[in-house]
């Protein structure tokens, strides 16, 4: 065990460990192999960039005594792995704890920029969720900083145009509840343009063609 613990070969250490156990050897002699199990368990998981199995291999090195050195360098790398891990969640605040946790971690800040746009397209997917008129400030800021940061193009201009299709709807609606024929008229003709459902015109079509009926009577 001691002659394998100086060595890189994984398996046979697992075996030996499992050998000295059946044999009752004494915990502190299987310490310094349990601890390079843990050493050769962080260099795979880096290697393969296995947040899940580096995260464990670092809990197991402190626990089997790993240079603390080791250890540091390894959390790096965690705090790197995990911001795509997170980001598979879609949940923008914990994305937002992965990212301050790479910064704290002195991630190397090409990475940590990555992981802040990650971070402001969730916060814009959240933010496209809100449906209220008076939620599209915040659905603008979102944008902004999105664009900002360099977001993907294709997303940053799909919230574009749905922000661009609520507005059109909000205002048709407005117009419609009002008398302003003109301001119908734009209303509808906007959002013909920005591809809203006729479906979502259909009362201010009906709403516009009594108007002109009302005027063209009175008249």
């Amino acid at each position: 065990l001691k002659e394998a613990t100086g060595g890189d070969n994984l398996s046979l250490l697992h075996k030996l460990l499992q050998e000295a156990e059946a044999a009752e050897v004494e915990a502190d002699a299987m310490r310094p192999a349990r601890a390079r199990v843990a050493q050769l368990q962080m260099q795979d998981a880096i290697s393969l960039e296995n947040f899940h199995a580096l995260e464990a291999a670092i809990e197991a090195g402190g626990k089997w005594g790993v240079p603390q050195d080791e250890l540091a360098s390894a959390t790096v790398k965690l705090a790197e792995f995990r911001l795509p891990v997170v980001y598979a969640t879609r949940d923008p605040i914990k994305m937002r704890e992965a990212v301050e946790e790479a910064e704290r971690q002195d991630v190397d800040e090409a990475i940590c920029m990555s992981g802040q746009r990650m971070l402001l397209e969730l916060e814009l997917e959240t933010a496209l969720k809100r449906t209220g008129f008076e939620d599209l400030p915040e659905i603008d800021t979102a944008i902004a900083y999105a664009e900002e940061a360099e977001v993907d193009a294709k997303i940053v201009e799909a919230a574009r145009y749905e922000v661009a299709q609520r507005r059109a709807r909000f205002e048709v609606q407005a117009a419609t509840a009002g008398t302003d024929t003109s301001r119908l008229k734009a209303a509808l003709h906007v959002a013909v343009e920005c591809g809203v459902a006729e479906e979502d015109l259909r009362e201010g079509r009906y709403r516009l063609a009594y108007l002109d009926l009302e005027i063209a009577i009175s008249n």
